[in-house]
């Protein structure tokens, strides 16, 4: 910090301050601007054969605060990305419930929402630095209430993606 003089940054107008900016519109969805051009996801090419079963890693280094931001989230790909649509996506709780179901997306936008931050690290995890500091919102599963109630306590929850390679995750 200086007391000397003025900052002409700050006493003078500057020219970005004297023209309009685009519109509401321009980036529907939005996007970095030009000066955060250095904050992406990094690529190691040496790491796989190739990218449609690799990894991007988290700039963590370039990130200002805590929450990673969806477009610098840790990814790592099988058989590379998909687009799914809603009307496409199925969640189906079956095996040791009194009975199996088939949720939509649809159906389950109906159950309550709640908003969570989580420590997102790669379970493949050997210390490289694959994690991140994620935020969501998103349905608890006991929201489902007693609809696909468990036969047995103590059951294992376990995720099929669908994905090209048929991962399936035991989560904690």
């Amino acid at each position: 910090a200086s007391a000397t003089g003025g900052d002409p940054l700050i006493t003078e107008i500057q020219e970005w301050a004297q023209v309009t900016g685009d519109g509401v519109d321009a980036t529907p969805y939005g996007m970095p601007i030009r000066f955060e051009g250095d904050v992406v996801r990094r690529n190691v090419e040496w790491l796989t054969a190739d990218t449609i079963s690799s990894i991007n890693f988290t700039p963590i280094h370039a990130l200002d605060g805590t929450i990673t931001p969806q477009g610098c989230a840790f990814e790592r790909h099988h058989s590379g990305s998909i687009e799914l649509a809603k009307e496409d996506y199925r969640l189906m709780i079956n095996g040791l419930v009194d009975q199996p179901l088939v949720f939509t997306y649809e159906d389950l936008e109906r159950f309550p929402r709640e908003n969570h931050v989580y420590f997102c690290e790669c379970a493949a995890n050997t210390g490289m630095v694959f994690s991140g500091i994620c935020g969501g919102s998103d349905g608890p599963l006991a929201a489902i209430g007693d609809e696909p109630r468990q036969a047995r306590k103590g059951a294992t929850v376990v995720t099929d993606s669908g994905a090209g390679v048929w991962l399936s995750e035991s989560p904690p």
